[in-house]
């Protein structure tokens, strides 16, 4: 066992100990983090393999109820906190240029939803954006621009102000933040819109750098949230213990994949690197990707389309790393 893997096992008990959960719980939360550090690319690619150690240690705090950061600027995260959630049937709506998928320009394997209900949320990887609806923040309170999130666990509200975007960029700035270990008045990130960006917007650019273009033999080398950027489709696609060897995957073109994916179920590949749905209960949509072949050079998948699939057969997409 590595060094992080360690760690990370001991975090996870010592946080589990104050928390109501049978011991197979437990251990499946434990083997999906082990899957994360299990999984991430090898090679040369060592840029993206630090990455992806970081990723599971975030994973692994998160999924035991520690405080989420608003975004990485070297402060260590907040203390967990007593769980409470409450609600409010009051709908605080954002402002709606706002809605859809952003990514943190600094360190853009971080992805925030702002939904037109008028909640707010971020993840990191591709199962976040799979089953992170259950994270989302509400608006307590709006004056203009500036937002009042009400934090979970916590019950305590962090101030932001979001101005319009400009060119699919926005620049998000803390007010005030009354949560322990909380963020100084005046921290800010930029964001930049995954989905639905105007054609005069600059191109995105994908998180990972340009590796070793081959044919994809094991879904290993899909797993991550991608975007196509000519259509603003999103795909992510996770790689969750309990699949077996499978992967769970979402679709969606209108930025509200995380609460309304436009599909979404599991698929698996063949021994010649073919991708094909499994039927699950938890399909949905009408179609699924489907692919006859996958090229991938860590910034990007090549995807050639296969019958009765999403997207025309023959036709090929190239999506690029944003997550």
């Amino acid at each position: 066992m590595t060094t992080i893997e360690d760690r990370t096992r001991l975090a996870l008990h010592g946080q589990a100990d104050a928390l109501v959960v049978t011991d197979g719980e437990l251990n499946r939360m434990e083997e999906d983090i082990m899957t994360l550090l299990d999984t991430r690319p090898g090679g040369a690619d060592q840029a993206r393999r630090r990455r992806w150690t970081w990723v599971a240690a975030a994973a692994a705090v998160a999924v035991v109820g520690a405080g989420a950061a608003l975004w990485t600027n070297g402060r260590e995260s907040a203390a967990p906190l007593p769980a409470s959630s409450p609600t409010t049937s009051a709908t605080i709506p954002f402002d709606p240029a706002l809605v859809g998928l952003w990514r943190y320009e600094l360190d853009g394997q971080w992805l925030w939803t702002f939904t037109d209900d008028g909640r707010v949320t971020w993840f990191d990887s591709a199962q976040g954006m799979l089953h992170g609806s259950g994270e989302l923040r509400p608006v307590i309170a709006r004056n203009g621009d500036t937002y009042d999130v009400l934090q979970q666990p916590g019950n305590c509200v962090v101030r932001i102000l979001v101005p319009p975007p400009a060119r699919d960029s926005t620049v998000i700035r803390v007010v005030h933040d009354e949560c322990p270990g909380g963020y100084d008045a005046g921290s800010e990130g930029v964001f930049e819109r995954v989905s639905g960006r105007a054609a005069s917007s600059p191109a995105l650019e994908p998180l990972y750098p340009v590796g070793v273009a081959e044919p994809a033999t094991a879904l290993t080398r899909m797993a991550g949230t991608w975007v196509d950027p000519a259509t603003g489709t999103v795909l992510a696609l996770a790689l969750p213990s309990w699949a077996g060897g499978d992967a769970e995957y979402l679709l969606d073109d209108d930025g509200d994949g995380l609460v309304s994916p436009d599909q979404r179920g599991r698929v698996t590949m063949t021994p010649s690197g073919a991708v094909q749905p499994v039927p699950a209960p938890s399909t949905v949509g009408t179609c699924a990707p489907v692919f006859t072949k996958v090229v991938a050079d860590t910034a990007k998948l090549t995807t050639t389309a296969g019958p009765g699939g999403c997207f025309p057969e023959g036709s090929t997409t190239t999506w690029i790393s944003v997550n």
